[in-house]
């Protein structure tokens, strides 16, 4: 039983290496670059956020890599289908994600008109084909033990160019400063001052846009 746990695991070391390279880049490095890039609209520190990320880092590897080790476990070729398609989806996802989303368009509220990004769609599309056509090239030729070595060595290299990019980010503005912390709560509410008092009215029933129709409407 033992030494069938220990050719699990072994057969499925190209699965760790992916595993580990989708939840660093996923929930690792990717939520840490939107921080970076703009610290300013979130009203959270790094240190409430890192914490986070490690431990969404930490289970979904742990989610991949369980997926992996059923598939195994289920029958062998199953597993090298999942490891094909993943090998794929990790260096489609590394490119797209770090040579191309520069002309995608921003996630703020606006109505995205996808016939405006008909090249960009090409161009992705065109990616996706040469990768695969690449790694049917590789499986043909060399066998799966060729993906298996292709699997650990990408990881790690996306991994260490991932890595050296973080080094920046400690220097980003404002990395290190604490936000401050702002809860709603019921305490003291019917409480006054001796000396000087003031209220305010938050209206909140509709949001800026109906509010500007409104206005738009009564000039």
């Amino acid at each position: 039983m033992k030494n069938k746990i220990k050719n699990i695991f072994k057969e499925t070391k190209a699965g760790l290496f992916i595993s580990l390279c989708f939840s660093f880049m996923l929930m690792m490095y990717e939520p840490l670059n939107i921080f970076v890039s703009n610290r300013s609209d979130f009203d959270f520190d790094i240190y409430f956020f890192f914490p986070l990320l490690l431990l969404q880092t930490i289970i979904f590897f742990l989610l991949i890599y369980i997926l992996f080790i059923i598939t195994r476990i289920i029958h062998k070729k199953i597993y090298e289908i999942f490891l094909v398609i993943s090998l794929i989806g990790l260096i489609y996802f590394y490119i797209q994600g770090n040579y191309l989303a520069g002309s995608l368009p921003g996630i703020d509220g606006d109505k995205i008109k996808l016939s405006n990004f008909l090249i960009e769609r090409i161009i992705s599309l065109t990616i996706l084909i040469i990768i695969v056509s690449l790694i049917i090239f590789v499986l043909k030729k060399y066998k799966f033990n060729m993906i298996e070595k292709v699997s650990k060595y990408s990881s790690l290299i996306i991994i260490a160019v991932l890595s050296i990019s973080m080094i920046s980010f400690p220097f980003s503005r404002n990395f290190f400063k604490r936000s401050l912390l702002y809860y709603s709560s019921s305490n003291y509410i019917n409480e006054k001052s001796c000396d000087n008092n003031f209220i305010i009215f938050l209206l909140d029933e509709i949001d800026s846009t109906k509010f500007n129709k409104k206005l738009d409407i009564f000039e």
